[in-house]
């Protein structure tokens, strides 16, 4: 605490910090997605093993709670609306980077990160005010409406594999709200 205290004692340093944390989250998202693609990751090539991304970590579970530790970070850089995040395109990039490593967390397949995820999101929530939580969920049934109608759209062979992936996954994780079909009826590697 104090050294973070004496290091970040203006909001120059902040910013920077902030910054350097996005990009580096950038890079990581951009690394995993190269890896679910090609099959390895393009930072220290790393196989994918058993269609779980782990970028350039040396597992999921390492990938899945760095993401779940910072994606509230990032969520909530998107939410607030002051200084130098009140910017509309920086607000953009950060919903986008939030959605981005969504999906990155999906991959994962780490139950771990995303039940410190949800922890992360309730205590936004229970901070932050109760309106976020209810607009939490509508985004969650949202995006598992998206992702049943998505089902049907042709894709290439590596990113069905990747879509039918995230399905099973979804199924398991949150059956109560699934809305897409059973993982029995997918192909799940």
């Amino acid at each position: 605490f104090f050294v973070v205290a004496e290091t970040v004692n203006d909001r120059k340093k902040m910013e920077m910090i902030l910054a350097t944390i996005v990009l580096s989250l950038t890079l990581l998202s951009i690394d995993g997605i190269f890896q679910c693609m090609m099959g390895w990751d393009f930072i220290r090539h790393y196989p994918l093993r058993a269609y779980r991304m782990q970028a350039s970590f040396s597992n999921p579970n390492g990938l899945g709670g760095w993401i779940a530790t910072l994606l509230p970070l990032v969520l909530m850089l998107g939410v607030i609306n002051s200084g130098y995040f009140s910017r509309k395109i920086i607000r953009y990039v950060m919903w986008g980077l939030t959605f981005t490593l969504g999906m990155c967390l999906i991959m994962t397949c780490s139950r771990g990160a995303w039940i410190g995820l949800l922890a992360a999101l309730v205590f936004i929530g229970i901070l932050k005010k109760r309106k976020f939580l209810i607009d939490t969920a509508i985004v969650v049934i949202t995006l598992q409406f998206i992702i049943g109608i998505l089902k049907n759209k042709p894709l290439g062979k590596s990113l069905r594999i990747i879509q039918r992936r995230i399905w099973a996954v979804q199924n398991r994780m949150v059956p109560a709200l699934s809305l897409t079909i059973p993982a029995k009826k997918l192909l799940v590697f």
